[in-house]
């Protein structure tokens, strides 16, 4: 499956001010992963201009990328290796510039190629009102700006708004305050909300029970990362064999059946009030 990914530079410059190199690169990833890299300056780039204006923004300095940054080679190729399985994106042709330049500078092809946001946004149908909304929301959960690894997870965070699978979208109200602002920023996504009773002494696991005909044949335990509320395997969860009761069999072959389905992956959780289905796959 292919993961789609987040990419942002912060630079010595905007081009318009002078001939810019990057100094930082991020990537975020849809599954929740993301890195950073800051860039040591290429000999090459020796002469290449420095703007104060955008140091102030970034509050990234010259001496701190050639004490920390890594060789142009090094980056390249890490950033080749995180995204390897990913479609990239960037919201700017800048972003792609930087790339290029960096790829000139490690004396490397481009490892991947860099695909407009907005032309995404556009093929799968969502209207200008729908994706203001998510950038705003965006903003809201993650204000810090001009730092490329922020830039990058807010867009990420935007694409996120805009779906809803693989535990993408899913989020936790810990508060009815919090349960109304999260709502209200769906509903001005024009997205179909479903609201869900949190089974907090689930601990962050489910059972998938895949169910053929009136029998459960296979099923697993999906148990979440560390702090992670949602046990979806693209998001960093676990998987092991699991040992059903007979009320987890019954309620998983009921529910495949009352969904019309021959075939099913049903989601349970453990609850103190017994087996409760979170959703049914058809």
């Amino acid at each position: 499956m292919t993961c789609l990914a987040l990419i942002d530079f912060e630079a010595s410059c905007l081009p318009e001010y002078g001939r810019s190199f990057p100094i930082e690169a991020a990537i975020a990833r849809m599954d929740g992963r993301n890195r950073a890299w800051l860039i040591r300056p290429a000999a090459a780039w020796r002469y290449w201009d420095w703007s104060q204006e955008a140091e102030s923004l970034h509050g990234i300095g010259r001496e701190l990328v050639e004490r920390e940054g890594l060789p142009p080679a090094q980056v390249v190729a890490e950033m080749a290796e995180f995204v390897r399985d990913c479609r990239v994106y960037a919201d700017a042709d800048l972003d792609e510039y930087w790339l290029e330049v960096l790829c000139q500078a490690a004396g490397a092809k481009l490892p991947f190629p860099v695909r407009f946001l907005g032309e995404l946004m556009q093929k799968r149908g969502y209207t200008r009102p729908q994706v203001v909304t998510a950038l705003e929301e965006a903003k809201r959960r993650l204000p810090k700006e001009h730092l490329a690894r922020e830039d990058a997870k807010r867009l990420a965070l935007v694409v996120k708004l805009l779906e809803g699978t693989q535990g993408i979208g899913v989020v936790l109200a810990e508060t009815q305050k919090t349960a109304e602002s999260i709502i209200e920023a769906f509903r001005g996504l024009k997205a179909q909300i479903l609201v869900q009773e949190f089974i907090k002494e689930a601990h962050g696991a489910d059972l998938r029970c895949l169910v053929v005909g009136d029998k459960v044949v296979a099923s697993m335990l999906r148990q979440g990362a560390e702090g992670e509320f949602r046990s979806n395997i693209h998001r960093g969860g676990k998987a092991s064999l699991a040992r059903l009761t007979p009320e987890e069999r019954s309620t998983a072959v009921r529910s495949a059946k009352i969904m019309g389905l021959n075939v099913a992956g049903v989601d349970i959780l453990r609850s103190n009030h017994g087996p409760v289905v979170m959703e049914v796959n058809s």
